[in-house]
């Protein structure tokens, strides 16, 4: 894990389930974890059975210049993601494995924005394991203006929390058969190379670019 939120809720997410797969909700108190509640949020499965924010801490909605409770966890991600990042969710609970993503987001003034995002299963009672308990905080910038509001997140990397050889879990989708270790690595490069040109087209005030 690259950042200090995700250490600190995972280890508290940890220490809480004890030999369980996830806690129960009603053992996780806000004031426990008060340092990085605006960098939290819970997702729950709606009627069609897709994740859905049932809230999002300050931050997190910042990043997104909107309210996110109600809406479907899939919205925040970039049209080749979306399917990608709702099965990602609901794979995540129904088979009760913490997930860590590093995503790349997208702004209007083209920056590179990366985040981590911890998945970590929850129960609401008994087994039933119908919540994520969720972070989002960044990797880089370390620092975050409100005019930098994120059009969009893209998948660079996803991996079991815990899994002894580290690799993506198969149960995880994959594009065009290339594991989404691979694929961010790919994908990164083509994304930088992009980001170069853009910058060098709005220097130039190209907007075919």
């Amino acid at each position: 894990m690259r950042t200090k939120t995700s250490i600190d809720i995972h280890t508290y997410w940890n220490r809480l389930r004890g030999l369980d797969a996830g806690p129960l909700r009603s053992d996780i108190q806000p004031g426990d974890v008060r340092h990085i509640l605006p960098d939290l949020f819970i997702l729950e499965r709606n009627s069609a059975g897709n994740p859905v924010f049932r809230l999002a801490g300050t931050r997190v909605c910042t990043y997104f210049g909107r309210e996110l409770r109600t809406w479907d966890f899939s919205t925040l991600w970039m049209r080749d993601d979306i399917d990608n990042a709702r099965h990602i969710a609901s794979t995540a609970m129904l088979d009760r494995k913490p997930v860590q993503l590093i995503a790349n987001g997208l702004n209007c003034y083209h920056d590179d924005v990366k985040l981590e995002i911890l998945l970590l299963p929850i129960r609401s009672s008994g087994q039933c394991f119908d919540r994520l308990l969720g972070s989002m905080s960044l990797i880089m910038p370390r620092r975050w203006s409100s005019n930098y509001t994120l059009m969009g997140l893209e998948i660079e990397h996803c991996s079991v929390i815990g899994a002894r050889d580290a690799a993506p879990s198969a149960s995880f989708p994959s594009r065009q058969n290339i594991t989404p270790a691979r694929y961010g690595a790919i994908e990164k490069q083509v994304h930088d190379l992009i980001q170069n040109m853009r910058r060098l087209a709005l220097r130039h005030r190209d907007p075919s670019v």
